[in-house]
């Protein structure tokens, strides 16, 4: 025991030692952090604050400043942290932290009572007033949700069909005395149920905040002072650009904008029109499409200006101009322009030419979460021109953008040099080389033409090539591409392609995709839901529940009702409708005593409102509503309403980002469907080829067991390796020493390992024949039971229990190199005759067979590591290389199971050679039928 805790001690001495030389010598953590301001963030919506502090010195050694927070001064918790490189240091003088957005805030595994944060020394600030992180303990988070904005993210399954109708009764004291009650049916959870709950800040409240360093020690520094903060909900940011666009004979207004950088408080985009007077005119108004981002541009016909504003003369275009606004849910609003900007007159005629053959379509082959949307006809660019010093060999190395509608299978490509070099790619491997009499002082074109796959649609029109120009220059000695841009080129390069869409539950088009002028094809991820959000929750002590409002969008019923939703209980619906009619018979009965008609018609208005709500209803939920079951209704309702959410229409924008822009009409299926739904398939045919191959595999297999089992002979190529085991054992026997075998220093899980053990069973068997003595060092602890088993059963199979020695098979450690260390002690000490290495090994195998070869063993190894296979060759006698490795079982053992599937491996590796040579052979001759056979990857 003495002797253990004086070399204890000295390892404790030498840790400090060279942490000290690392890092040097560690001031004391006792000077808290200063300077710690809190601030509001801008331009949000009242839900973010900005921490700035003085970081401490580098000589603190600190690795994390720890940020806590509470609303009120006494109760801070843990929110978060900045890692900080210990050795150096922040360089900055301030650092900032920004809490903003939703945080994480309590989830079932949180911890289950609330604690004080450790390393906090008694009496201190720290000790009394921080806390870790918020508890699942309803009687402290209850009360602090008061205090924050709330987002429940709860799972998909256990909201419909696992949440519980429960009546939740509020109770408010009148000031007279009394108490009211109102009862509402909720949805009633346990924590367990929800993902988890987030918070964020609140508008105008105050929060405090205070700071804590932490050093290389994980000793704490004192707290900071803490600072406070109160959010303001300010106007939105000023949008950079704006464009307005008239196009005259098409009679409509073309607006374009930039995005903000906070959109989480968006409301709507607001269009001015400013008469020759200034006075401000509201034409146009598209609500936000939060959480998603938004359309940035909009097309105002003439008309719908006129119904908005009278007296608009488009013949006097020259007097009006234009701003916009962006609008925050506090009706804040922020102009993009400080003057209001005019129009551009422009005609149609300068506009970018629509997009051809626009396509949205099943993503073929998936599981039902991609939609494919495609356009145009393909495109091909350069990427890389490299040329000889004689310019008389140039290579080109160019990409193809293409679609489903037109698959390229050749590109034709033209040089204008004097000879007009023509070249066909049959293989489209995206490098072709050209001979050719190039003028390097002056530019020259390459123009490229299609040949695609047919299917049903138009094909290419005869004059449809894409030509690039470049050059050389002569100072950066390169080529330079599309330089000038011919006019083809032009009016691709200057046009992007937006892709917007809206599925059948939504008001407004969403920005999907922005697409670059070279690019064909979208494919449009289509998630599938998996959980529902719901704010605030209500929650009962006393029951241990939280409560949750209930309700489900459907889908998108008349532009009455974009979400139109319904409650998920039947009782629910019932008092709901209860409640309606109710307030229909009171405005009734208003509408009576009435008698100024701008009420009455506004009474009348919430009447029909209110009766549409109840008789009008989407035929899915009428069908619903008709049954008697809450599960059997939630399912029929749930099925529909993930339906809607996951079926969008789609069209494409075609546009250069300051209001010239041309859109596809939304996209109709030939069966008359403009909402696409992406369905699931069962199979993926791109992959038949390879369920080809593995039946036929299967198919080899199978047959080559059964031949090995009506014992026919099968060849097995003789392996020198193999072949000299008997003779390495055998040299070992006469030598009288023992013979070392390792099994690889990887896991079970390691398929070199599993064949590395079964070379042990046999060496094993054949050494306890010959009485000789076998060593087997482990380094996986999952290995050694199951070698000592191997061993002990060969020792059996040889008719030689007796000479099995448990202690032969025994575990060293799993530190890669101590573990070498240990290897080569045993093969000096014990003078082994012949080692074996058979399994996974990394940079120690030449470290372990030097050792061996000085020793003069034999040695006989194998392994599938690549990188490893050279130092076996050089340094052992015999190396099994790669697949070798695991033919060895199948050549020692000859187990009909084992020499089936090898054989049935070689004929299988034998027709992949036909296949590439054959594949190879027709290529040449441009045949690449049977190459597109196989999937590209």
């Amino acid at each position: 025991m003495k002797v253990c805790s004086k070399f204890g001690l000295l390892l404790l001495m030498f840790t400090l030692l060279l942490v000290s030389s690392a890092f040097g010598k560690i001031v004391p953590n006792n000077e808290a952090v200063e300077g710690l301001k809190v601030e509001n963030v801008p331009h949000d919506d009242g839900g973010g604050l900005m921490l700035s502090w003085k970081p401490l010195p580098k000589e603190k050694r600190i690795i994390e400043y720890r940020i806590y927070r509470g609303y009120t001064p006494d109760s801070l918790f843990y929110i978060g942290k900045i890692p900080v490189d210990a050795k150096m240091g922040v360089a900055a003088d301030t650092m900032k932290y920004v809490d903003q957005g939703w945080t994480f805030f309590v989830d079932a595994t949180s911890r289950a009572k609330l604690k004080h944060e450790k390393g906090q020394k008694k009496g201190t600030k720290g000790a009394e007033v921080l806390f870790r992180t918020v508890p699942r303990d309803m009687k402290v988070y209850g009360p602090m949700m008061d205090h924050y904005r709330i987002l429940v993210v709860i799972p998909d399954k256990e909201y419909m069909y696992h949440t519980k109708m429960k009546e939740f009764t509020d109770i408010d004291s009148n000031e007279d005395g009394t108490v009211d009650t109102t009862s509402t049916i909720l949805a009633g959870m346990k924590l367990e149920q929800l993902k988890y709950i987030l918070t964020k800040l609140t508008v105008g409240k105050e929060y405090y905040y205070a700071i804590q360093a932490l050093n290389m020690n994980r000793s704490a520094s004192p707290l900071s002072e803490i600072a406070s903060g109160q959010t303001t909900d300010d106007p939105p940011e000023k949008l950079k650009e704006f464009y307005a666009v008239a196009v005259t004979d098409k009679k409509q207004m073309q607006f374009e904008w930039s995005l903000p950088v906070f959109t989480d408080d968006q409301k709507q985009f607001n269009i001015y029109l400013y008469d020759e007077f200034d006075d401000q005119h509201l034409i146009f108004t598209r609500p936000d499409a939060y959480p998603y981002t938004p359309q940035t541009n909009a097309i105002v016909p003439y008309d719908s200006i006129a119904a908005r504003f009278d007296a608009f003369n488009p013949a006097n275009m020259k007097w009006y101009k234009f701003n916009i606004g962006e609008q925050d849910r506090q009706d804040q609003e922020t102009l993009a322009k400080d003057e209001p900007i005019p129009a551009e007159s422009i005609t149609s005629a300068i506009l970018p030419k629509p997009p051809v053959h626009f396509t949205v379509k099943d993503q073929p082959n998936d599981k039902g979460d991609q939609l494919q949307v495609y356009f145009g006809y393909p495109y091909y660019g350069l990427s890389k021109l490299t040329y000889n010093d004689a310019f008389t060999k140039l290579t080109v190395n160019y990409f193809i953008s293409e679609n489903s509608m037109y698959e390229v299978t050749r590109l034709i490509l033209t040089i204008n040099d004097t000879t007009k070099t023509e070249k066909t790619e049959y293989v489209l491997d995206n490098k072709l080389e050209f001979k050719v009499n190039w003028d390097h002082t002056q530019p020259m074109e390459i123009k490229g033409t299609f040949v695609c796959k047919h299917k049903g649609q138009e094909p290419l029109p005869d004059d449809f090539a894409i030509t690039h120009t470049f050059r050389f220059d002569p100072e950066m000695q390169v080529v330079i591409i599309d330089y000038p841009p011919n006019e083809q080129m032009k009016e691709q390069i200057d046009y992007y392609y937006q892709v917007y869409r809206i599925n059948h539950t939504s008001e407004v088009y969403r920005y999907a995709k922005e697409l670059s002028f070279r690019e064909r094809e979208y494919v449009d991820k289509i998630a599938y839901e998996t959980v529902q959000f719901r704010g605030t929750p209500r929650f009962s002590l006393d029951k241990k529940l939280l409560y949750f409002s209930t309700y489900l969008s459907v889908v998108n019923y008349k532009d009455q009702y974009p979400f139109y939703t319904q409650a998920i209980y039947l009782d629910q619906l019932k008092q709901q409708d209860e409640e309606i009619r109710a307030e229909i018979a009171e405005l009734q009965k208003e509408l009576e005593t009435v008698t100024d008609k701008e009420e009455i018609e506004k009474i009348g208005n919430r009447i029909a409102l209110y009766t549409d709500y109840i008789e009008d209803k989407p035929e899915i939920v009428k069908e619903a509503n008709q049954l008697k079951s809450d599960k059997e209704r939630m399912k029929m309702l749930y099925k529909a309403h993930c339906t809607n959410i996951r079926s969008f229409e789609y069209y494409i924008r075609k546009t250069d980002g300051q209001g010239h822009f041309i859109d596809t009409p939304v996209y109709t299926a030939p069966n008359g469907e403009q909402y696409i739904f992406p369905k699931q398939n069962w199979f993926n045919n791109d992959e038949i080829i390879t369920l080809v191959a593995v039946l036929l595999f299967a198919a080899l297999v199978f047959f080559m067991i059964k031949a090995a089992r009506k014992g026919k002979r099968l060849y097995i190529r003789p392996i020198a390796g193999i072949q000299e085991i008997d003779n390495a054992i055998g040299r070992a026997t006469e030598m009288g020493r023992p013979i070392l075998f390792v099994p690889g220093l990887s896991s079970i899980s390691d398929v070199a390992t599993l064949a590395g053990l079964a070379i042990l069973s046999k060496v094993a068997k054949k050494a306890a024949e010959y009485d000789t003595r076998i060593l087997v060092p482990c380094r996986d602890f999952i290995v050694l039971p199951i070698a000592q088993e191997i061993v002990k059963e060969a020792h059996y199979e040889a008719g030689r229990p007796d000479t099995y020695d448990k202690n032969s098979v025994f575990f060293i450690t799993q530190a890669q190199f101590a573990f070498v260390a240990g290897v080569n002690g045993i093969m000096i000490r014990e003078k082994t005759a012949t080692n074996f290495y058979m399994g996974m090994f990394w940079a120690e195998s030449l470290l372990m067979t030097e050792t061996g070869s000085a020793t003069g063993a034999i040695q006989i190894a194998g392994t599938d590591a690549v990188n490893q296979l050279p130092f076996f060759i050089t340094t052992c006698d015999y190396t099994l290389i790669g697949e070798e490795l695991y033919a060895a079982s199948a050549y020692l053992s000859k187990q009909p199971l084992i020499l089936g599937t090898l054989k049935a491996q070689d004929y299988m590796k034998l027709l992949i050679v036909i296949t590439v040579v054959l594949g190879t052979i027709l290529s040449t001759v441009h045949l690449t039928f049977f190459m597109n056979w196989f999937p590209d990857k």
